[in-house]
């Protein structure tokens, strides 16, 4: 059953959810739409368009093979970034106990909407593979590095509600601890940063605040909100 977000994005509408566009039957659809969007709504592009394929041009029960999928990558790579290869049961499975438990809302955000789980999971795994690899590009083969450092640029374009604290963590570790880094090291996190400026300073972005949302103060407040209620009932 297709609903909220989800049947929003089956439309090439001009702004997100203007309703005035026809409904997504080609993947030029869906990008057409989003080069609008970024001008009018959000920075979203890839993110976007990923949703909006997913929900009007790949079979249902593919969808759901890939979402599960990346369910499993997430916990994989979070226990992988918060415990390295340590043997045994109780690691992967406080792992697995805690994203379901720590996230708010987990089963929403994750395992409903396409729009939720694309927007959030996705990006949220993307995210924790490029830290995973970026730990280890001492050692790689140029080829490897230069798709490396192509991924570190998607990535910080992707979402800025990851973007946007990540790119401050990185700032702020880099000024501690510049000395330590590596040419490599430099070279990524510089990328991740221009992409996300690009989606943190699209100019929909500008056009939502505008309107009241986005970062404007009554949408960051009715958002803090919610956040709060999630993480205090949702476990």
């Amino acid at each position: 059953l297709s609903l909220g977000d989800d049947f929003g994005y089956m439309f090439a509408d001009y702004a997100n959810h203007a309703a005035d566009g026809l409904r997504v039957s080609s993947f030029s659809d869906a990008v057409n739409a989003q080069a609008h969007q970024y001008l009018t709504t959000n920075g979203r592009f890839a993110v976007h368009v990923t949703v909006m394929s997913m929900l009007s041009l790949v079979p249902l029960w593919l969808y759901r093979l890939l979402n599960a999928l990346v369910f499993g990558l997430l916990w994989l790579f979070t226990f992988r970034l918060g415990f390295g290869r340590i043997r045994g049961w109780f690691a992967p499975t406080a792992t697995l106990c805690m994203i379901w438990w720590l996230i708010p809302d987990a089963g929403t955000i994750m395992l409903s909407l396409v729009s939720y789980s694309v927007n959030y999971m996705w990006t949220a795994t993307a995210v924790l593979a490029l830290l995973l690899l970026a730990s280890r590009c001492k050692d790689m083969k140029r080829g490897w590095f230069a798709a490396l450092a192509i991924f570190a640029l998607l990535c910080g374009s992707l979402q800025e509600s990851f973007s946007l604290p990540l790119s401050v963590a990185i700032v702020i570790d880099s000024i501690i601890g510049f000395r330590r880094l590596s040419r490599r090291q430099i070279i990524l996190r510089i990328l991740f940063l221009i992409g996300s400026c690009a989606v943190i300073a699209a100019p929909g972005n500008f056009v939502h605040f505008n309107s009241g949302g986005a970062f404007a103060s009554s949408s960051l407040q009715h958002k803090l909100i919610s956040m709060l209620g999630a993480v205090a009932f949702s476990s």
